[in-house]
């Protein structure tokens, strides 16, 4: 977790990386796999932890269009963002297109450091 006045660095950082897409028509659309994105939104639902593999925190987000995005935050990699319906989060992850309006994982640093990194900015907070 950044400090919030971390976040511009992080951005830096983020940016001299895989870059994400930016906010416009067909960016969320059935072509969209493995894309980094970085948008923000409104939680809308809260979901039961996904333990399958390894533990993640889920939450669907209602961006300013009208598309919800489910986001997968992994929990052995990040801390959980203390989220609740109806609070705004920022975002940046990998896009991943399904019937149902998508999901963005890997909201977190990597950790072997070859590969873009991700978060998930609530509050004035940095999960990643």
């Amino acid at each position: 977790v950044l400090p919030a006045g971390g976040l511009t660095a992080r951005i830096n950082i983020m940016a001299r990386r895989k870059s994400a897409r930016s906010a416009g028509p067909g960016r969320y659309d059935k072509s969209s796999w493995d894309d980094w994105i970085e948008d923000s939104g409104v939680v809308t639902r809260l979901l039961l932890e996904d333990e399958d593999d390894v533990p993640h925190q889920r939450f669907v987000v209602t961006l300013s269009s009208g598309q919800t995005v489910l986001i997968a935050h992994n929990l052995d990699l990040a801390e959980r963002v203390p989220v609740g319906i109806g609070d705004r989060v920022a975002f940046r992850g990998v896009y991943e297109w399904n019937p149902m309006g998508g999901v963005v994982h890997w909201t977190h640093r990597d950790p072997r450091g070859d590969d873009g990194e991700g978060f998930v900015c609530f509050r004035g907070r940095v999960y990643a």
